[in-house]
């Protein structure tokens, strides 16, 4: 699911949305939300335009709304439309009001703030809205950090990883409900046989479950940033060969699965192994690393390199080295001497800031290069 992630700065005609604000501050009858075309349209979906659903002028959403502080979800059915007569498109339908809280959305003003999470491809089928209200304790932070963030601008696209870095800035607690727009990282942690994942999943302010499509659908996705993973390092290391740094290499995890390390390096005197720890997200998140490669790597003759690829795009991604972890392994290991008889550990997740890493590298594919990767990694 492509999901696409964007600020808004509410005006006092926004907040006519709800039906508090439309009854005590009044603001005109626009009863909606604008997505400025600059941002929606533009950055988030420039096929827009050109789809069915423009020409009718409107289609239905799914749509989860969060906030103002850490008001649980509620989820309503809503409408996107345009008119001939908007410049924008917005986010209309009924009014809002939450039955169960008729005061919920009281504490917004005007300069207050909605973050949006978009799912769909040509456009949105789904979205998150979550309010942000500066007069709320627990939204206080985060409001400052959107104010830094959109500056003099009404509406701007975000990446995910941007919103995680803002998150983390504003030292939002887990139970924020703004976490439920960052899940994939969570999700990515789980699948990989991280615990903090869950942990983040478990502390939901909306309380959902993880169904079992989703987590299929999560170790899918994390199958996929691995073979794209290998497929920079296998670039970097083709380049490397080019320019005589390397004498050859091989790709041990496309003819062996199981295989304890991803790539096989020759040097002229020497020989190493590779682990690619791949993500599209940023260097920080933490890597996990198995039993059966901890031990290659602390057992093995040669020195095992653990390569971080991060921050992976349609084209390009980045690349940070750390060179020779047998010591880190072999200590790791010795810490499991004294488990209990028949207790054993299958994996450890790992900070990356406690390995030697390098200083990145950009690595960028060309499409014949992608086509080659990807039909490696198939056969």
């Amino acid at each position: 699911m492509l999901k696409k992630f964007a600020v808004k700065r509410l005006t006092a005609s926004d907040l006519t949305f709800f039906v508090w604000h439309f009854k005590n501050r009044p603001a005109g009858n626009q009863k909606a939300i604008n997505l400025n075309a600059d941002v929606f349209v533009d950055l988030l979906y420039p096929s827009l335009p050109e789809t069915e659903q423009a020409k009718l002028g409107r289609f239905p959403i799914d749509l989860h709304i969060y906030g103002p502080g850490v008001e649980a979800e509620f989820n309503i059915q809503r409408k996107i439309v345009k008119t001939p007569s908007y410049k924008n498109w917005r986010l209309n339908g009924e009014f809002v009001d939450d039955p169960d809280r008729p005061e919920r959305f009281r504490p917004l003003t005007e300069g207050d703030f909605v973050v949006f999470e978009f799912t769909g491809e040509l456009f949105p089928n789904a979205a998150k809205a979550l309010f942000i209200a500066r007069s709320v304790e627990e939204d206080s932070a985060l409001h400052s950090e959107l104010a830094r963030l959109l500056a003099n601008n009404r509406m701007v696209a975000l990446e995910r990883d941007n919103l995680g870095d803002l998150i983390t800035r504003a030292n939002v607690p887990g139970d924020h409900p703004i976490n439920e727009l960052t899940l994939d990282d969570a999700l990515e942690d789980v699948v990989l046989g991280g615990s903090q994942g869950v942990t983040k999943l478990l502390t939901r302010r909306s309380g959902h479950k993880l169904t079992t499509e989703q987590l299929i659908l999560a170790r899918q996705k994390a199958d996929e940033i691995g073979q794209r993973g290998e497929a920079y390092v296998n670039k970097y290391l083709l380049d490397l060969q080019r320019q005589g740094l390397i004498k050859s290499f091989a790709w041990a995890s496309a003819e062996n699965a199981i295989a304890p390390f991803d790539f096989r390096v020759v040097y002229e005197t020497s020989e190493s192994s590779i682990d690619a720890k791949s993500t599209t997200g940023p260097f920080e998140r933490w890597i996990h690393i198995s039993l059966s490669e901890l031990l290659e790597m602390a057992q093995a003759p040669q020195r095992y390199d653990v390569y971080r690829v991060f921050n992976i795009r349609d084209s390009e991604a980045e690349l940070r080295i750390a060179i020779d972890n047998r010591e880190f392994a072999a200590r790791i290991l010795r810490s499991f001497e004294d488990l209990p008889p028949g207790v054993s550990v299958d994996a450890v997740s790992v900070d990356p800031s406690l390995l030697p890493f390098s200083t990145a590298i950009r690595i960028a594919l060309e499409e014949e290069e992608e086509e080659e990767s990807e039909s490696s990694t198939s056969n």
